[in-house]
């Protein structure tokens, strides 16, 4: 019922409120990967795109989902992302995840990487760490 209702609401000039909702709807009934495999062509997500505007395309489109608010500001304007709210994404967590999307998060799409200028490795202070974490951890 609510996969119809969203195809519909895909099909017929989307609106972003009532898309989410549909998406909750679904996901709340935590259904099988053969129901979301239905949904492949379904342009229900809003994607906005780096010059800003905004197209609903279906999950086979390029485009990233922020779901670290600190990745999202990094990456503004640089990558193509569903135009969803933290909040939003959050909401709709279990449909995207049963949308197969995990690769597709912020998240998991970045590695973090620190570096240090003038840095040295001091193979004492490392040891001395490890062992009063592994001290802390026990």
């Amino acid at each position: 019922m609510h996969i119809n209702a969203l195809e519909q609401k895909a099909a017929n000039g989307p609106e972003k409120q009532g898309i989410l909702q549909e998406m909750v709807n679904i996901g709340a009934f935590n259904p099988t990967p053969d129901i979301f495999k239905k949904l492949d062509r379904c342009k229900c997500f809003p994607v906005k795109s780096n010059s800003g505007t905004v197209n609903w395309v279906d999950r086979s489109r390029d485009f990233v989902i922020v779901d670290r608010r600190e990745l999202g500001e990094l990456f503004k304007g640089k990558l193509n992302m569903l135009d969803l709210t933290l909040e939003e994404v959050h909401c709709v967590r279990s449909f995207l995840d049963g949308m197969r999307l995990q690769d597709q998060y912020l998240s998991n799409a970045v590695q973090p990487r620190t570096s240090a200028e003038g840095g040295s490795f001091n193979q004492a202070l490392t040891d001395d760490l490890r062992r009063k974490s592994y001290a802390i951890c026990r």
